[in-house]
């Protein structure tokens, strides 16, 4: 399986329900559109909305592995707050309300410890990555957490890596050497056999 990132069209279209989904919004990645594995667009906000939105919704309850970084995290969010105070539904995977903000809330090298088995690492492992982000996330009180921070900020108290369903969302971008991706992968592979 190979990450692709031309756009393949809709995600109605592009997306068989048994392949997963990475969500990989990019700050200048343009018209938002999906392929086989990523949602790419040019902010959490415009990422993912009508009936993509639901649809990826509906995916990853229904238990569609689903992966996302930063503004794949904002996208995956019950809502989003702009700096303006505009405040936008966003797909309401994750138990999380985000709020854009002025300057860069957190930036630096990134290394996380599962605390559980997770899309992209076994309990115990390590990954490492960075993060960059202008937002911060309010997540509700029983939300689920797969890493405990080591070093950086996460999302919440030393934590990064919401968990719900199949979906993990993440502040960190992992580093595609730190083993996460050939994790995730093989967890959809696994799944499908």
């Amino acid at each position: 399986m190979v990450c692709r990132t031309a756009s393949a069209g809709p995600l109605a279209v592009a997306q068989p329900r048994t392949q997963p989904i990475l969500v990989a919004v990019e700050a200048d990645a343009g018209e938002c559109a999906f392929d086989d594995l990523a949602v790419r667009g040019d902010c959490g906000v415009t990422a993912v909305r009508g009936a993509e939105r639901d649809l990826l919704a509906a995916r990853a309850a229904d238990g569609t592995p689903v992966l996302g970084e930063c503004g794949g995290l904002m996208a995956l969010s019950d809502s989003l707050t702009t700096t303006d105070g505009d405040t936008h539904d966003i797909a309401g995977v994750l138990p999380a309300d985000v709020r854009m903000c002025d300057r860069y809330r957190a930036l630096d090298h990134v290394e996380l410890r599962a605390d559980r088995d997770a899309l992209s690492a076994d309990a115990g492992q390590t990954r490492r990555g960075h993060e960059f982000h202008y937002s911060s996330a309010d997540v509700d009180a029983d939300a689920r957490f797969a890493f405990e921070v080591v070093r950086g900020d996460g999302i919440h108290d030393g934590r990064d890596g919401l968990v719900e369903h199949r979906t993990l969302g993440a502040y960190c971008h992992l580093h595609p050497e730190s083993g996460a991706l050939d994790t995730f992968l093989d967890r959809v592979a696994a799944a499908a056999e």
